[in-house]
């Protein structure tokens, strides 16, 4: 059940939004504002095997990267999961602030401030439940391999001990 619930809390934390770091380089392409296409993080998840299901109920977010290197990402994420006989329901938000820069097909955002809340009702299968706090999102940069045209951008983060990384898409808004 701990598995599962921090799996839950890394979907509703990734899906919450990405940070970013000072001034190097910029790639043009990048800047705009960007809206998530599907959840990566949860499909990542569901490409692991592990018979966890998740499902994104509702997913509203946006990350703007600014020409002068600012940039803000907020989320509000509510989904569920569900593995053998016991589930788990949970909403989150999120939003962060900071710098990004981007170089040799890496993006660097840089939070200056953040902040994330949330909570998770797990349910076993004798229908107990357990309300929870999402614990809050670390404040660190977030370094990412992008591919950006036009009007397309895809990150992909790399998860230590894992060979496929989380997918994010998003159109330009």
């Amino acid at each position: 059940m701990q598995r599962r619930t921090g799996m839950l809390g890394l979907v509703l934390v990734l899906a919450a939004g990405a940070c970013a770091g000072p001034a190097a380089g910029r790639d043009a392409c990048l800047v705009g504002r960007w809206k998530p296409v599907g959840n990566g993080a949860a499909e990542w998840i569901a490409r692991q095997g592990s018979g966890l299901r998740v499902a994104v109920h509702n997913q509203v977010a946006s990350m703007r990267l600014d020409a002068d290197g600012r940039y803000w990402a907020g989320s509000t994420i509510d989904a569920s999961s569900s593995l053998g006989g016991r589930s788990a329901r949970g909403t989150a938000t999120h939003a962060a602030s900071g710098t990004w820069t981007s170089a040799n097909g890496t993006l660097v955002l840089q939070p200056s401030q953040a902040d994330s809340g949330g909570s998770v009702e797990v349910r076993a299968g004798d229908g107990r439940a357990t309300r929870m706090p999402i614990p809050a999102q670390g404040g660190g940069a977030l370094a990412q391999e992008y591919r950006c045209s036009g009007d397309t951008l895809e990150t992909r983060i790399r998860i230590p001990g894992s060979n496929d990384p989380i997918v994010q898409r998003f159109v330009r808004e």
